[in-house]
């Protein structure tokens, strides 16, 4: 029940603008230390928006760095990985519910065992 609960106020929470600022905070600390391209993988319904979002942040670098895909296992948020390889961060939805619910299961549970 709590999953389904968190997973409801991140799919509301992880908008365009909050992806978008998330993604540019990703982008920047990761193009820091990498050579290679960056390769991030979205919600077909968030594609267009968070290409113009970003790509107008990141002009030069987004245009020859950065490739946006859709994925259809994603809802919402991004798994972000560097181009060409199969290993990805997740940002979506479903990865934050899952390590959330890891830390947040055990304190609610003690919060309840308690009363």
């Amino acid at each position: 029940m709590f999953d389904a609960i968190l997973k409801q106020e991140l799919k509301e929470a992880l908008d365009s603008e909050t992806l978008s600022a998330i993604l540019a905070n990703v982008i920047g600390q990761w193009s820091k230390d990498k050579e290679k391209g960056i390769e991030v993988l979205v919600s077909s319904g968030d594609k267009e928006r968070l290409e113009k979002l970003l790509f107008s942040k990141f002009r030069e670098k987004a245009q020859n760095t950065i490739e946006i895909k859709t994925s259809k296992s994603i809802e919402k948020g991004f798994l972000i990985g560097i181009k060409g390889e199969d290993t990805y961060y997740d940002f979506s939805e479903e990865g934050i519910t899952e390590a959330l619910s890891v830390f947040l299961n055990p304190a609610l549970s003690s919060l309840i065992s308690d009363k």
